[in-house]
């Protein structure tokens, strides 16, 4: 019995060594040297990090390529979405160069002249420093969201692992009372398991009588805030009780925290040198001196030792019977061997007759080799045939001590992390909502100190009509379902004023796997949500100006096609050939630049257009297409019918049928004859693939994506008359009418495209 607790605490530490061996044993087989917890990441982790600030930085330049090619006239725009991507993909740095990159290619080669710095001065810089601004608001934000979500994760499971593995028991409660986690070394103090001891208050587990002393505690504590070492008794699952030494405090949230220790080594050790006083017989003194399990050293009056049990032998340092005739000084360190006679001899004349020492505070103690070590003592003064002794009972504190200073360090981390964040509320809330810990950040967004809102709910950051309809607790399921719940919703601060918020909530949960509480991370989004305002309203103004730009320009190319018609008609008899050659040139480009407009004034209108979708017949769309394009005439056209109808909406249909047919059989290879399939497949439940494939030349893989751009003009294009904006229509109409298009392609078989729409009748 007298070495079980001890058998468990060597059970303990060889499941965790064997833990650790078994992962160094995984990396060895792996071919990877084994990482600590916490440690630097593996390379490819490393390698996707470095791809992704690469594809950061370089996004700008993509961006500043597309702007060439298709929207020269844009200045700021395409860049905000840059630099916003940029530092969300490659953190602080890689933002800031994606900024720097835009604002420089945006000052320089897209800054109309009109608005360049040569003519309005320093003026022209306002609109790059407005972009800078942001995009380094971007970055930085970004930047310190992540260094702060990954700062917390590491400092929680650093507290994790040093908490479970701790070789004392530890107990943490809420300000109730009640016990929210406790390590395993405390499941095995009291022979109960994690799920009964979870949920019980501290006075459930008190010997009667003593709870008299638990609320002077909580008094103390609340009062001074300083540790508390006591004896106590605590009840075991079989209903005895187990003495312990209880070290606790409250920590910063108002939780209480204790370090327990089983005394019933030190107690039994006690017992026996009680036994040994009553026994008066030196024979029977050594006997219980070897059973004890403790270090345990009996000194005479002259300060030499009489005896010592095999535990003080291995403690010290010495083999057996070398501390029998030598001074008790020697197991002192040399600075207090000076001292220590004068204590011993009051000790031996003082009332009383026993002592504890070290409790709280350590002494230390030598060993043979010269090392020191940390030891509480307890002496017990004894006469055996009139002669007086003194009987210490030594406990190597070593452990202890390193694991309490331990989490000592992490929980100084973890506060000083959190309350050192400005720029974020990060506060963390019990089951009940009831809030917990309160950083700096969450004080300056919110407006309540902390010593204002420990305690209450956080339905007070709720706007009233949120709360009446039980958005919090709604929020806190969802996180719990999900594993982490990221909203944007609206807040209330003290003064009453609201703000937009995105809140990130994640559930803290256990040892055992019970939920414990949630943790916050807020943000104020306020300017963020403003400037993306302003940035949708810029969008929309540019396109609407480009639809009207477009659209005004055809009334001056109907006047040049008139006009080139009727000089060709009247000068056709008059003028030399390379004169009438001009004028078909003339026309001929007034033509194809109408053509374009007009494809540019379909391409913008199909997301200006009102959306009514309803079922359309595709049999009644194809025959539609073919009657009005003589070209497909002299296809061979293969329709499977019936095709079936589809959820969507008619003109749209017809845009997406005619450039697919018609594009089909334009770019057929001279000398071949055009044959077009048609026909349909369900793909999925209510899901219908319409399939139109030709025997064209194909399509490299390599420009599979490129050719739904606008103005993208293949190579094997050359010579076709067109303006490169049909398929880029196709694929607007159909991601507006929520569908997908893709595109398989092979230079021997001709080219296929699928749009999967849904199918008429089964909408929800």
């Amino acid at each position: 019995m007298a070495a079980q607790p001890a058998e468990k605490r060597a059970t303990l530490s060889s499941r965790v060594s064997d833990r650790l061996n078994g992962r160094r044993a995984s990396a060895r087989r792996s071919g990877r040297a084994p990482s600590a917890p916490g440690g630097p990441p593996a390379e490819p982790h490393r390698l996707a990090a470095s791809a992704r600030v690469l594809a950061a930085v370089l996004l700008p330049f993509g961006v500043a390529l597309v702007q060439t090619e298709y929207y020269p006239h844009f200045t700021w725009a395409l860049f905000y979405p840059a630099a916003y991507f940029s530092s969300r993909l490659g953190g602080t740095g890689a933002g800031l160069a994606a900024t720097a990159v835009s604002a420089f290619l945006g000052l320089f080669f897209f800054t109309p002249p009109e608005e360049s710095w040569p003519r309005h001065g320093y003026y022209a810089f306002v609109p790059a420093g407005l972009f800078v601004l942001m995009g380094a608001i971007f970055s930085v934000s970004h930047g310190r969201l992540k260094k702060v979500t990954l700062a917390w994760q590491a400092a929680t499971k650093e507290l994790d692992e040093v908490f479970e593995n701790a070789p004392v028991g530890i107990f943490i409660a809420d300000l109730s009372g009640r016990y929210t986690d406790v390590n395993e070394e405390a499941c095995l103090l009291l022979g109960r398991a994690r799920e009964e001891l979870l949920g019980l208050r501290i006075g459930d587990l008190l010997r009667p009588g003593q709870e008299s002393r638990l609320a002077a505690d909580r008094e103390y504590f609340l009062r001074t805030g300083a540790k508390r070492v006591g004896e106590w008794d605590l009840k075991r699952g079989d209903g005895s009780f187990v003495p312990v030494e209880v070290s606790a405090c409250v920590l910063p949230d108002g939780r209480w925290q204790a370090f327990v220790r089983d005394l019933t080594e030190r107690k039994r050790a006690e017992e026996a040198q009680r036994r040994l006083a009553e026994a008066q017989r030196h024979d029977e003194l050594r006997l219980a001196l070897e059973s004890a399990a403790n270090a345990m050293v009996m000194v005479d009056s002259r300060g030499r030792i009489a005896a010592s049990n095999a535990e003080a032998d291995r403690l010290f340092g010495y083999g057996p019977g070398e501390l029998r005739g030598r001074f008790v000084e020697d197991l002192v360190p040399e600075r207090y061997r000076a001292s220590h006679p004068a204590l011993r001899d009051a000790f031996l004349h003082e009332a009383g007759g026993r002592r504890s020492m070290a409790v709280g505070r350590p002494l230390v103690g030598l060993r043979k080799d010269g090392r020191e070590f940390p030891v509480e003592i307890v002496l017990t003064r004894v006469d055996l045939d009139g002669e007086k002794f003194v009987i210490t009972s030594a406990v190597d504190l070593t452990d202890r001590i390193a694991v309490e200073q331990r989490l000592r360090e992490s929980e100084e981390r973890l506060r000083l992390l959190v309350q050192n964040v400005k720029d974020y509320a990060i506060y963390m809330h019990d089951p009940d909502g009831n809030v917990t810990v309160w950083n700096e950040g969450a004080e300056r967004l919110f407006g309540y100190r902390a010593e204002d809102i420990l305690g209450r709910n956080i339905a007070t950051f709720y706007t009233p009509e949120d709360a009446a309809a039980g958005k919090n607790e709604s929020d806190l399921k969802a996180a719990v379902e999900r594993g982490s719940l990221q909203v944007e919703a609206w807040r209330v601060r003290k003064d009453g004023s609201r703000f937009l918020a995105n809140v990130v909530t994640t559930p803290v949960y256990g040892r055992d796997g019970t939920l414990v509480g949630y943790g916050k991370v807020l943000r104020d989004l306020t300017e963020v949500k403003r400037a993306e305002e302003d940035l949708r309203r810029t969008v929309q103004d540019l396109e609407g100006f480009a639809y009207t730009v477009s659209h005004d320009l055809r009334s001056p190319l109907r006047a040049i096609q008139g006009y080139a018609h009727f000089a060709q008609e009247r000068l056709k008899d008059k003028a030399d050939p390379q004169s009438l050659d001009m004028l078909q040139r003339i026309s001929a480009s007034a033509v194809r630049l109408d053509r374009l407009i007009r494809d540019v004034l379909s391409y913008s209108a199909i997301t200006r257009q009102p959306l009514e979708l309803g079922p359309v017949d595709l049999d009644k769309v194809v025959d539609h297409v073919v009657g009005l394009y003589p070209i497909l005439q002299s296809a061979r056209l293969n329709v499977a019918r019936p095709l079936g109808a589809v959820l969507a909406q008619e003109s749209l249909m017809l845009q997406v049928v005619s450039n697919l047919l018609v594009n089909a059989v334009k770019f057929v290879p001279a000398g071949r004859a055009a044959a077009i399939e048609v026909r349909t497949e369900r793909s999925a439940p209510g899901k219908m693939s319409l399939i139109v494939a030709d025997n064209g030349p194909g399509i490299p893989r390599v420009h599979w994506e490129r050719i739904f751009q606008p103005f993208a003009r293949l190579p094997s294009a050359r010579g076709v008359a067109g303006s490169g904006i049909g398929l880029a229509i196709v694929k607007r109409a159909v991601e507006r009418l929520g569908g997908t298009i893709r595109v398989e392609s092979d230079p021997c078989t001709g080219t296929r495209f699928t749009i999967e729409l849904t199918e008429a009748g089964h909408e929800r």
